[in-house]
C-alpha cells in the first residue's frame, strides 16, 4: 500500500453518496465476493484511505464501481483518488475502450493478449473487476472494406478452424486449460499477412476475442472478460456481422446477470434481440430469446418470460429442420436451450418444471463435454437437496465429482462450494458424509495444483 496526502476526492464521493466508512466497506466486499474475490474490510479501512493510504488492486476499481452503482453515474478509479495507474496499463484496463479503425482494433487485440500473458502486467489485468458501463450504441451499416483475397480467405479459415477446436476444448476441459491456448495464438502465432481489414478476417478475430472473453469468465477474471467482449463487439461491427454482434451482446448479458447486474443484463439482452431482428437464422434467434427469457424471469416478469420460452422453442424447431452449418457461432445445441429453459422455471419458482428441463438438457449433452455435463449434474443435485431428496442429490453430486478433476473452471469450483453448503445439513447421512470428505480432498488438490496464477 502507498500513502499520499488526505484523499479529498474520496471524502467528496462519500459525502455525495451519503455513505460512512462502514457502508463503503460493505459495498466493496459485496461487489468483490459476487466476482469470487476474497476481500474483507471493515470501517477502519476507508478511514485509512481518507488519510492517504492507497489499497492494492482490485480494491480501487471495486470502490469506483460501488460509487458508480450508488450515484448512478460513472465514477472512475481516478475520481476516487485511490490509485495511480501507468498510462499503458490504464488504457488496457479500460472496460470499454474507444473504438479504433479495424486494423488498429486487431492490433489492440494482439497487444491485449500479449499483456495478459506477461508475468508482470498479466496479473494486473486478471484482477481487474467487472465494471458497469454498457457498450455504446453504434451504427451497424455495412462498412467500406477491401475485397477478399486468397490470403484473407485462408486466414479466415484458419481462425475459424481454431475457434471451433478451442471452443470444443473449453467445453471438455474448462477455461483454465483453454485460455492460455487462445491468448497464445493471438499473441504469438498470427501470421503478419493475416493482419488485414477484410470482413472475413475481422469476423474471425471477433470470434477469437469472444472466446477469449468466455474463457476469462471461466477463470474468474471478469474485468478482463469484459474488455475482450467489447473488443469482440467492435470487430463484429467493423466486419458488418450483426449476427456476431448479437451473440456477443447476449453472452455479455449472461455475464452481467451472473454478477447480479440485473438492469444491465436486461438491456444487453434486449440489444441482442434488437440486433438480431433482421436475421433469418433460427439458431441465433433462439439463442438471444433464451437469454431474454431468463432475464425477464429473474426480474419476475413471468408472462413475458413464458412468451419468450415459446418463441425460442419455435425458432429452434425451425432451425433444426434447415441443417445449419456446424460451429460454435452458427448452431445452438438443444441441451443449451433446455438449460436456459430450466433457468427460467427456476427463477419463477417452478422447481418441478426446472428439474424436467434439466433432465431434458442432460439427455442431449454428451458426457465428453465434461464442463456442461458436470454442471448439469450439479444443478440437478442442488434442486434435489432443496426438495429433501438426499439420495437423488448424492447420486448427482457423485457424478459431478467424477468429472471435477478433469475440468479447470471457476463455475465448477463455485458448484463445489455450493455442494458443501447444500449437503452440510445432511452431514450425518452416510453417503453425504463420504461425498463431503471426497469433495474436500478434491478441492484441496485442485488448489494445490493451481497455486501459480494464470496471467
Amino acid at each position: 500500500m502507498g500513502r499520499a496526502g488526505r484523499n479529498e476526492r474520496l471524502a467528496a464521493l462519500l459525502a455525495e453518496a451519503q455513505w460512512n466508512s462502514a457502508e463503503l466497506a460493505r459495498a466493496i466486499v459485496a461487489l468483490g465476493r459476487a466476482q469470487g474475490l476474497t476481500i474483507s474490510y471493515d470501517r477502519t479501512a476507508p478511514a485509512h484511505w481518507l488519510t492517504g493510504t492507497r489499497p492494492r488492486p482490485p480494491t480501487p476499481q471495486l470502490a469506483a464501481e460501488a460509487f458508480t452503482k450508488r450515484l448512478k453515474r460513472l465514477v472512475t478509479v481516478s475520481d476516487t483518488g485511490l490509485a495511480n495507474e501507468q498510462p499503458l496499463t490504464a488504457q488496457l484496463l479500460s472496460a470499454s475502450p474507444p473504438e479504433a479503425n479495424p486494423l488498429e482494433t486487431v492490433k489492440e487485440l494482439v497487444t491485449l493478449c500479449r499483456t495478459a500473458l506477461d508475468p508482470t502486467q498479466g496479473p494486473v489485468l486478471a484482477r481487474r473487476p467487472y465494471a458497469g458501463p454498457l457498450p455504446r450504441a453504434a451504427s451497424w451499416t455495412a462498412p467500406a472494406s477491401p475485397p477478399p483475397t486468397p490470403t484473407s480467405h485462408a486466414g479466415s479459415l484458419v481462425l475459424g478452424d481454431l475457434t471451433h477446436t478451442l471452443s470444443s476444448l473449453w467445453t471438455r476441459n474448462g477455461g483454465g486449460q483453454t485460455q492460455p491456448l487462445v491468448l497464445s495464438f493471438l499473441a504469438h502465432a498470427i501470421r503478419p499477412e493475416y493482419l488485414g481489414e477484410q470482413p472475413d478476417l475481422l469476423a474471425g478475430y471477433a470470434q477469437f476475442a469472444h472466446l477469449a472473453a468466455v474463457t476469462c469468465i471461466d477463470c474468474g477474471q471478469h474485468g478482463m472478460a469484459q474488455r475482450f467482449f467489447h473488443t469482440a463487439l467492435h470487430l463484429s461491427r467493423h466486419s458488418g456481422r450483426r449476427d456476431l454482434g448479437a451473440v456477443t451482446l447476449r453472452t455479455m448479458s449472461a455475464h452481467a446477470l451472473r454478477l447480479n447486474y440485473t438492469e444491465q443484463a436486461a438491456e444487453l439482452a434486449q440489444q441482442a434481440v434488437d440486433l438480431d431482428a433482421r436475421q433469418t437464422s433460427g439458431a441465433l434467434r433462439s439463442f438471444v430469446l433464451a437469454q431474454r427469457a431468463v432475464v425477464l424471469a429473474a426480474g419476475g416478469q413471468s408472462a413475458e418470460a413464458v412468451r419468450d420460452v415459446k418463441l425460442m422453442l419455435h425458432a429452434w424447431d425451425d432451425d433444426s429442420s434447415s441443417k445449419p452449418r456446424p460451429g460454435p457461432f452458427t448452431t445452438y445445441p438443444r441441451s443449451g436451450l433446455d438449460f436456459q429453459r430450466s433457468q427460467v422455471w427456476r427463477f419463477l419458482g417452478e422447481k418441478d418444471r426446472a428439474e424436467q428441463a434439466l433432465h431434458d438438457a442432460l439427455r442431449m449433452r454428451a458426457p465428453v463435454q465434461r464442463r456442461p455435463f458436470a454442471l448439469l449434474h450439479a444443478s440437478l443435485a442442488e434442486l434435489a437437496c432443496e426438495k429433501g431428496r438426499i439420495d437423488v442429490a448424492c447420486r448427482h453430486w457423485a457424478t459431478f465429482l467424477d468429472y471435477y478433476p478433469y475440468v479447470w473452471s471457476a463455475a465448477l469450483e463455485q458448484a463445489l462450494n455450493r455442494m458443501h453448503s447444500s449437503l452440510a445439513p445432511y452431514a450425518e447421512h452416510d453417503r453425504a458424509s463420504r461425498l463431503l470428505t471426497r469433495a474436500a480432498s478434491l478441492g484441496d488438490a485442485a488448489r494445490e495444483q493451481r497455486r501459480v496464477d494464470l496471467p
